[in-house]
């Protein structure tokens, strides 16, 4: 019977439904796989919420450093102020006092007009706050000065508005930080969604004493391996939505308090999200095969966590090396599971799309995929997995 035919199989669709509802019984994948991610990201929000909150005092004492440059009129106003901030003259361009941290904000007049540039480093926590505290003085006094001069002289005085620049180096940073965490996160929490259900329908259906039970089933033992393979992916991919929708849900709210503002969420290519769906289904096999495979050699619940830990550790490596700044999916990196879609995932987010590269990926992802898949139901469908275990005894016997 080929592979699609099977799945049509009315018995095996019944018995993955039967999988899943009792998968669903065991609190720790609800808890670690769906209720988690759902409360995580908001309690992570709600702290920093209320650490915010008791850093606005240390805020309000900290005293901004500005640089001026012809402006004695304004900085006699801002020493006016309770508490005043430092004022030195600017040497150098503006960019250059700011990246070498010598003052949050730099204030100049415009070349050829009276118009003031305020310029500011959004990536920098004291240059923010510097510009919430004086950003509004600054515009307040230059609309007193504009009507005394008008007083002053009896005719129309030209108006001129402050304007804020924003001379961060990388005005992408978030955005880029986003597409680059984003990707990790989430092949790690696939891996941690594959994990409790692959033991649990192996080792944990063995400690029950149950597992021979699941083959007295009008099934074959290869259909029942197939239904557990099956299950397993499902779970890890429905974990992996669940973290996806949970962070798409806190972000925007998260980066608003961690910036200190009303900041949204930076414009990812949200629309490529169809192709990090495709890598997830594949990650998703991938993980939940391996996972069933390590977990059908072990006895008991605890000793497929000692089998599978180490294992585990070993699938987020490829995934860490994502945040290698050199790191990018070419012809060489497609070719590496895994990693490649690490890498993939954040191409696609960031709108990069190189499509050969990402073809040869979702090829050489695929190919892993099925050749996992296909190990573990032949595994799982050997008699010494239904009946002995006695495979697993000598692993067991060689590894003490």
């Amino acid at each position: 019977m080929s592979m699609p035919s099977q799945f049509l199989n009315p018995s095996l669709r019944v018995y993955c439904a039967k999988e899943l509802r009792s998968l669903l019984r065991d609190r720790n994948i609800v808890v670690y796989g769906l209720l988690l991610p759902l409360f995580l990201y908001p309690l992570l929000l709600f702290s920093i919420s209320e650490l915010r909150q008791l850093t606005t005092g240390m805020r309000e004492r900290m005293e901004p450093t500005i640089a001026m440059q012809g402006l004695p009129e304004l900085e006699t106003h801002l020493h006016e102020l309770v508490p005043p901030p430092r004022t030195l003259p600017l040497t150098g361009g503006a960019g250059e006092a700011l990246e070498r941290g010598a003052a949050d904000l730099v204030i100049v007049r415009a070349a050829g007009s009276e118009r003031l540039v305020v310029s500011h480093d959004s990536t920098s926590g004291p240059s923010r706050i510097a510009l919430e505290r004086f950003g509004p003085v600054i515009e307040a006094w230059r609309r007193q000065a504009e009507r005394e001069e008008l007083v002053r002289q009896r005719k129309w005085v030209e108006r001129s508005d402050v304007v804020f620049v924003d001379a961060s180096v990388e005005t992408n940073s978030t955005r880029e930080l986003l597409a680059t965490l984003l990707p990790l996160i989430l092949i790690i929490m696939c891996t941690f969604g594959a994990t409790w259900p692959a033991i649990e329908l192996t080792a944990g259906e063995r400690e029950r004493s149950c597992a021979e039970t699941t083959f007295l089933l009008p099934l074959s033992r290869h259909d029942v391996a197939l239904g557990k393979t099956i299950a397993v992916t499902a779970a890890a991919f429905t974990s992996l939505c669940v973290h996806l929708f949970a962070m798409l849900v806190a972000a925007g709210p998260l980066l608003a308090q961690i910036r200190g503002g009303a900041s949204a969420l930076p414009s990812l290519a949200w629309t490529t999200l169809p192709i990090v769906l495709c890598y997830g289904v594949l990650l998703s096999i991938v993980f939940g095969a391996i996972f069933l495979l390590v977990g059908s050699y072990a006895k008991t619940f605890r000793e497929a966590q000692a089998f599978v830990t180490p294992v585990q550790l070993v699938m987020m490596l490829p995934a860490m090396l994502t945040l290698l700044p050199s790191a990018e999916l070419d012809a060489t990196t497609a070719w590496i599971p895994v990693y490649n879609a690490g890498l993939a995932f954040r191409a696609a987010l960031l709108g990069n799309i190189d499509l050969t590269a990402t073809a040869t990926s979702l090829a050489s992802l695929s190919l892993c995929a099925l050749l996992c898949f296909r190990t573990t139901v032949r595994r799982l469908s050997d008699t010494a997995f239904a009946l002995g275990f006695a495979d697993g005894d000598r692993l067991r016997e060689r590894w003490s």
